[in-house]
């Protein structure tokens, strides 16, 4: 019987075309695995037809991936069949076998396996939906060989993916974190509103609210004529009423209310208190996310602060919350302005008012003034000092040296803080000592 003896070039044109298809069952692993789920989602949303051919095979990973290795194993196999007759016609059967063994090597493991997937790992979405129109038919095809070789693994995966619970596209807060924080297309003014959202977790009430000291009400113990006044001056839509002190509120004046007591003559004391709405009250500690929920939960937009001991601390309201997501306001809704502090050009200094919250400091100066405790730059250097200084006073606190510039009865209301060089440091240990002796003792 004659043997039928195959042109050179067909055995080396079936090789090439074995080497495309191999690349291709190695691009297709990487890319299906590398894919981002979080895209693909939306695409299929979009009824994209890659998109939703992709996301049904990644449903079943172990079926896909017996797709792929069966395939690029049956490809490789015979390539290096065809390839190492070939290498026996050219070079004998000595040499032939180890020729055979060494290029098939270094042909495929550059170009079947590094170069196709890299090129995958890099741009997953170019190779992973067009991949998909082949691997959908091939799937139904090897369905059940598929099935049986999986059913023989899974003896050998069980015992390694017995207590394994599936979480793949479950994101945690720190993972989310890190995607937006990585998002590159994303603006940057967007990237960081999502930040702050993310941050309403961690910051409390204590943190943003607006300090005692801040706070503008009406005093039942007032006369008529000095409450109208008192609305009239007012940019609030809302004010705490209480009687002597802010610790004995006894409800919250809507402005729509506030404007009818004005507008009447007749009305008097007990006509405003006929109006109050019920006061909120919020612990300092509550986390602002928390806090959002307790809002829209109860429709309510404007919060009373206290303390572990119940004493007013300062008050909060949905715009405080939202300027924490979005950044401050030229001027606050509420009416209130807003903490102020000012690069001195030149300088790593800043000029403050003593109602700046140290992390709002911190952040934009990039320092690490201590976030424990007092809030506020006036509570920080009144914690330290234990007393409130004159102005001009310039105060040394750990890295920094304090410029007293102004204050008002116990208030510090206006300071310059400029951040020491390390090797000029403070002893951090010692107290603090001013350059007058003439302070004023601060109240409690």
């Amino acid at each position: 019987m004659e043997t039928i003896v195959v042109p050179a070039w067909v055995l080396l044109l079936a090789c090439f075309l074995l080497l495309v298809v191999s690349a291709y069952f190695s691009s297709s692993e990487t890319a299906m695995m590398k894919i981002n789920v979080y895209r693909m989602r939306a695409l299929v949303r979009r009824r994209h037809g890659g998109a939703r051919r992709a996301y049904k095979l990644l449903q079943h990973k172990d079926r896909l991936l017996g797709v792929i290795l069966i395939g690029n194993n049956l490809v490789n196999y015979s390539a290096a069949v065809i390839f190492t007759v070939l290498c026996v016609r050219w070079f004998g059967t000595e040499v032939g076998g180890v020729v055979s063994t060494v290029s098939m090597t270094l042909i495929f493991l550059i170009f079947a396996e590094i170069a196709p997937k890299t090129i995958a790992a890099v741009r997953p979405e170019i190779i992973a939906y067009p991949s998909a129109y082949i691997l959908v038919p091939l799937h139904s095809i090897m369905k059940y060989m598929v099935t049986g070789l999986n059913f023989c693994g899974a003896f050998v995966v069980k015992p390694f993916t017995k207590n394994h619970v599936d979480d793949e596209g479950d994101l945690t807060e720190e993972e989310l974190r890190q995607v937006f924080d990585q998002a590159r297309k994303l603006p940057r003014n967007r990237q960081a509103m999502i930040m702050n959202i993310l941050n309403l977790e961690e910051q409390t009430v204590g943190d943003v609210m607006q300090a005692r000291e801040q706070i503008h009400g009406i005093d039942l113990n007032a006369n008529m004529n000095e409450i109208r006044e008192r609305i009239a001056n007012s940019n609030h839509t809302r004010l705490p009423v209480y009687r002597e002190s802010i610790n004995e509120i006894e409800g919250v004046l809507h402005m729509r209310e506030a404007n009818k007591l004005v507008r009447n003559p007749n009305a008097d004391h007990d006509a405003l208190l006929r109006v109050l709405e019920k006061t909120y009250f919020t612990p300092s500690s509550v986390a602002l996310s928390r806090l959002v929920h307790n809002f829209k939960q109860q429709r309510r937009r404007f919060s009373i602060v206290v303390d572990e001991f119940g004493v007013v601390v300062g008050l909060i309201t949905i715009d405080d919350i939202i300027e924490e997501i979005v950044g401050e306001f030229t001027e606050g809704t509420n009416g209130e302005e807003p903490s102020r502090f000012e690069l001195i050009e030149g300088q790593d200094a800043y000029k403050v008012t003593g109602n700046t919250l140290l992390h709002e400091l911190n952040h934009a100066a990039k320092w690490t003034l201590p976030e424990y405790g007092p809030r506020t730059v006036n509570g920080w250097l009144l914690d330290h000092l234990r007393r409130v200084p004159d102005e001009n006073t310039t105060v040394p606190l750990e890295n920094y040296s304090v410029k007293i510039e102004k204050v008002s009865e116990n208030f510090i209301t206006e300071a310059t803080i400029t951040q020491i060089p390390m090797e000029d440091d403070f002893d951090v240990g010692a107290t603090p000592q001013t350059q007058t002796n003439d302070d004023k003792p601060a109240s409690d």
